[in-house]
C-alpha cells in the first residue's frame, strides 16, 4: 500500500523436485543442505541474488519497506556473515534497516548465546532480526522477552485454531504483551 509500502519475504525453492509441481520445498531440501554443510552457501546465494535483483529495479527503492530472509543455523553461527551482509548492502541502494533476517525459534532455543551475538552483530550492520515460529515451545516466552530481536513471528501451529481455541488466544495475547513490553514488533 502507499502508506505501508512493500513488505516481502524471500522464500527458496528448488526446481525438478519431488512434488507434483516439480519443486523441492525448504523442508525437503534444507535438512539435506544442512547435513552436507551447504546451507550457508545457499543463504548467501539467495541474499546476493535478491540484492542484485533489487538493485536492478530502482523503482522499488522508495516502496520497499521490509525484505525478510529465513536463515539457516549455519549462517547464524558464521562469524563472517555480518561482514558479508554489511558489504553487500553498502554496495546497494537499499538501507540496511529494510533488511530483516529470520531465525528459527528452535535454533534460538538451542544456541541462545550465539543467537544473541549474531543479533548484536547484525544490529551493528543496521539490519533487523525476527524470531520465527514463536509459540512452538515453552521457551517462546523467555526468548521473546530476552533475545535482542526486533520482530516476533508467531508459528503456524499456534495460529492454526486460534478462532476456536481460547487457550491459544491467551497464549497469543501473552506473547503479544511480552513483545510489546520488550519493545518488539
Amino acid at each position: 500500500s502507499a502508506t505501508w509500502g512493500e513488505h516481502i519475504e524471500i522464500l527458496t525453492r528448488l526446481g525438478d523436485g519431488i512434488n507434483e509441481d516439480g519443486v523441492w520445498l525448504p523442508n525437503d531440501f534444507l535438512p539435506i543442505a544442512e547435513r552436507f554443510d551447504v546451507a550457508r552457501d545457499i543463504d548467501r546465494r539467495v541474499i546476493r541474488k535478491t540484492v542484485t535483483w533489487l538493485n536492478q529495479h530502482k523503482l522499488l527503492e522508495p516502496r520497499l519497506k521490509h525484505c525478510s530472509f529465513n536463515l539457516s543455523l549455519a549462517s547464524v553461527l558464521d562469524d563472517s556473515f555480518p561482514a558479508f551482509v554489511g558489504q553487500l548492502i553498502a554496495d546497494s541502494m537499499f538501507s540496511p534497516e529494510r533488511v530483516c533476517f529470520e531465525i528459527r525459534e528452535g535454533d534460538a532455543t538451542q544456541y541462545s548465546d550465539a543467537v544473541t551475538v549474531f543479533c548484536d552483530a547484525m544490529h551493528e550492520v543496521g539490519c533487523r532480526i525476527a524470531l520465527d515460529g514463536v509459540g512452538a515451545s515453552v521457551q517462546s516466552y523467555t526468548l521473546a522477552a530476552r533475545l535482542p530481536v526486533d520482530l516476533i513471528k508467531l508459528g503456524r501451529s499456534l495460529m492454526k485454531d486460534l478462532g476456536e481455541d481460547p487457550v491459544q488466544q491467551v497464549m497469543v495475547e501473552a506473547l503479544h504483551r511480552i513483545a510489546e513490553a520488550a519493545g518488539k514488533d
